[in-house]
């Protein structure tokens, strides 16, 4: 055992400093942080494993046959709009994990962007990509971001970038 003792009247006049204590409990704490660091990568490779998973029940396993009743309960008549629908739905996806954020809840924040990128499209893009958004939080019980005040404002400015553009404003 080094024990070390401080003299003197400065701050650490009179403390004694057990290097084997502060070594032991310096090798504790890297073990305890390396236990922590193996859960969060063993729960990021589960994550990964699950959304994989969940990607291809959608992908493969649901959606042929359950086109005729996503369309009934989007009030969706046509193929080519389901279609449509599917791909909005996509795109929020693929945006959301460039600027890693989650898709499912989305926050007010995410869907901004995404309208943002997807504005140059025109109002209409924008509006359907809305409902998309909408519709796919109400399937999974989650919040509905698109009532925020961000989401709409964002909705607004491409509306009066729409009308500029069409010479109405």
């Amino acid at each position: 055992m080094a024990i070390t003792k401080f003299n003197g009247g400065g701050i650490l006049g009179g403390v004694e400093w057990d290097s084997d204590k502060i070594a032991a409990r310096l090798e504790e704490e890297r073990r305890q942080a390396a236990e922590y660091d193996a859960a969060m990568k063993a729960q990021a490779e589960r994550e990964a494993e699950q959304q994989k998973t969940i990607d291809e029940i959608e992908r493969f396993s649901l959606l042929p046959y359950i086109k005729a009743e996503l369309a009934e309960e989007m009030a969706v008549k046509t193929p080519a709009a389901l279609c449509e629908y599917l791909e909005d739905c996509q795109r929020f996806k693929e945006c959301a994990q460039r600027w890693d954020l989650d898709y499912l809840p989305a926050t007010p924040q995410m869907v901004a962007v995404n309208l943002s990128e997807e504005s140059e499209k025109g109002i209409e893009h924008v509006r359907r990509q809305v409902n998309a958004i909408r519709e796919l939080h109400r399937a999974t019980n989650n919040p509905d971001p698109t009532t925020d005040i961000l989401v709409r404002a964002i909705v607004r400015l491409c509306e009066k970038e729409d009308d500029k553009q069409k010479g109405l404003n």
